[in-house]
């Protein structure tokens, strides 16, 4: 006589996890933009990027643990830049939880920021920012972080970053600007060089702001403008808030010439 077991199988899922998907961008992908993977992507989905330049605005304000990557985990290979519209200030807007950026390069071609974070915490990782301009008399070209965001920057390179305004506006936070109740955790591997800005000009902590900077190069950043008070080539820590450094490589900073102003490395 053959006797037959039966058996009930329970299947836990977490929110959201059974509807993850890779979304691939590129030519003769499913995507030929990252924009319109954006609008087709849902709450824990991957968009992989494949090597090519793409010149698009990114808004990323929908879903929430979302990351976006290379195929290939090297920022030479995918390069985001302007779209050509001078009306938009932030390559990439970040305002949901949980967002993940790696393998990139974010190319501000010197017209507009490279990354603002609103309400939002970002995970940025091997990534280039570069050529974040903003002329306009706020703070931060490179990353702006705003309204008690957080993010995580692990070896991501920012270079030549500049928030200054020629017509005396002052503007602080080249490379990166952490401001009103944000915290950033800046991790190994990670260098701030060549940023420009009248204070802060590697990084800017301000406004009852946190930074962590651990295991950084921070080097050639320069406090110069056409205001006083160039204070800060490297770090400049204001009003109520709080920096802790640690194995951190501080090399050819600068604050500027005026007897007002000072600290190259930090201030």
């Amino acid at each position: 006589m053959r006797s037959f077991c039966s058996a009930i199988v329970v299947l836990t899922l977490t929110p959201g996890a059974a509807a993850a998907a890779n979304l691939v961008v590129g030519p003769g992908q499913a995507y030929e933009t990252i924009g319109e993977a954006l609008i087709n992507a849902g709450n824990f989905d991957t968009i992989v990027i494949e090597p090519g330049v793409y010149a698009e605005d990114l808004r990323i304000n929908v879903f929430s643990n979302l990351t976006i990557e290379s195929a290939t985990n090297d920022p030479n290979d995918v390069i985001i830049t302007s779209s050509g519209d001078n009306g938009v200030d932030n390559l990439v807007d970040v305002s949901v939880s949980n967002v993940t950026i790696r393998g990139v390069t974010i190319d501000g071609v010197r017209a507009h920021r490279g990354i603002l974070l609103w309400e939002s915490d970002l995970n940025l990782e091997n990534s280039v920012i570069v050529n974040g301009f903003n002329p306009d008399g706020y703070p931060g070209a490179g990353l702006d972080m705003w309204s008690n965001s957080t993010a995580t920057v692990l070896g991501t390179t920012f270079y030549g970053n500049e928030a200054d305004n020629p017509l005396g506006v002052a503007n602080f936070g080249g490379n990166i600007a952490v401001e009103t109740g944000c915290t950033l955790d800046i991790l190994p591997g990670t260098i701030l060089i060549y940023g420009r800005a009248q204070r802060g000009a590697g990084l800017w902590v301000d406004n009852a702001a946190a930074a962590t900077v651990d295991g950084a190069q921070i080097i050639s950043n320069m406090a110069t403008g056409t205001n006083f008070d160039n204070d800060g080539g490297g770090i400049h820590v204001g009003w109520y808030s709080t920096l802790d450094v640690s194995d951190t490589e501080f090399e050819l900073n600068s604050a500027g010439l005026d007897a007002s102003s000072g600290g190259g490395a930090i201030f």
